[in-house]
C-alpha cells in the first residue's frame, strides 16, 4: 500500500533561490549538483556512488558535485570513515560533500539537477523520490523495490546498485545533456501527484469499499474529512478497536478504518454494521 505525500505542503517548503544555496554549497552554475538523501548506512549506497565516481574520468568528474545528506549514526563511524578515505586518495575530495542532518532539505533538494537514490536493499517505497519528482528535478534511482514504481523512462533512470559501472554511465548522461534533465524533470510533478496523500488516501478507501460492499451500501459520501472506526458485521457488543486489525469474542473482525459520522449505525441487506468513533 502507498503511503504518499503532502505534494503542496511539500513544495510550499521549498522557499529560498536555488542559486543563492548552490553558491552557499560553493557549486558553480555549470556543475551539475547531485543531491543523495538518507543516513548513511551501508545498505543506503554511498559505497556504490563512491565507486561510480572513483571509475569516472577525471575530466567528466569534475562536472559534478555529490551531496550526501543524512545523519551518521555512532554505529556507522567505520562505514563511513572508509568512504571518505577512499574520496581522499581517489583525489576527489572537492566532488563529495557530507551535510550531514539538515532540516532545509526542500531547499537543497530544489537546489539539485539530479536526485540520486542507491539502496542496496529494496525500499518498500520510497517517498524521497516522490518529493524530488514533486520539486521538478530528474531522479536517478536503484531498480530495487519502490523506485521501480514510481520511477518513469519520462521522470528519471533506474539502474543495477550491485553494478556502479551502470551508475557511471547514466550520470555521464546526465552530465551530458541539460536538455534530457530538463526535459525529465519538467515531467516530475505531474508523476508526483499519482503519489499524493489525498488521492493514495482515496484510492484506498475505494478499494475497501468495493471489497466489503460499501460501494453499493451506503450512500454517497459527502466530501470532508474523515475520522471515525469500524466494526464489520459487529455483534450487539463489539470489542473496542485499539486502531489495529483485531477480532472480539465471536471471530468478528474489527479494524480500524476512516468513515464519516453520518454513516453510523447504518443498516444494509439485514445486516447491522455498527461505527463506534
Amino acid at each position: 500500500m502507498v503511503v504518499g505525500i503532502d505534494v503542496d505542503a511539500f513544495v510550499a517548503r521549498a522557499r529560498r533561490d536555488p542559486a543563492k544555496v548552490r553558491a552557499e554549497l560553493g557549486v558553480p552554475p555549470d556543475v551539475m549538483l547531485v543531491a543523495l538523501l538518507g543516513n548513511l548506512q551501508p545498505w543506503k549506497g554511498h559505497d556504490a556512488v563512491v565507486t561510480a565516481l572513483e571509475e569516472m574520468a577525471p575530466e567528466l568528474r569534475r562536472r559534478i558535485h555529490m551531496l550526501f545528506i543524512g545523519a551518521i549514526r555512532e554505529q556507522d563511524g567505520e562505514h563511513v570513515s572508509a568512504l571518505r578515505d577512499r574520496i581522499r586518495k581517489g583525489d576527489f575530495e572537492e566532488t563529495v560533500q557530507f551535510l550531514g542532518s539538515r532540516t532545509d532539505v526542500p531547499d537543497l533538494l530544489r537546489a539539485a539537477d539530479v536526485q540520486l537514490h542507491a539502496s542496496t536493499t529494496p525500499e518498500p517505497f520510497g517517498l524521497v523520490l516522490v518529493e524530488g519528482l514533486a520539486l521538478g528535478i530528474p531522479v536517478v534511482a536503484a531498480s530495487l523495490g519502490g523506485p521501480c514504481e514510481v520511477i518513469s523512462p519520462e521522470t528519471g533512470r533506474l539502474f543495477d546498485p550491485a553494478n556502479p559501472r551502470e551508475l557511471e554511465v547514466v550520470l555521464a548522461e546526465q552530465i551530458e545533456d541539460p536538455d534530457l534533465r530538463a526535459r525529465l524533470g519538467a515531467a516530475g510533478p505531474e508523476q508526483a501527484r499519482r503519489f499524493d496523500a489525498r488521492q493514495t488516501a482515496e484510492g484506498v478507501q475505494t478499494v475497501y469499499d468495493e471489497l466489503l460492499g460499501f460501494a453499493q451500501d451506503i450512500p454517497s459520501r459527502p466530501p470532508g474529512p474523515l475520522a471515525v472506526t469500524w466494526v464489520a458485521t459487529a455483534s450487539a457488543h463489539p470489542t473496542r478497536s485499539t486502531g489495529r486489525n483485531e477480532t472480539n469474542e465471536k471471530n468478528e473482525v474489527v479494524a480500524s478504518q476512516r468513515l464519516p459520522k453520518w454513516s453510523q449505525n447504518h443498516e444494509t441487506k439485514g445486516t447491522k454494521k455498527v461505527y463506534i468513533l
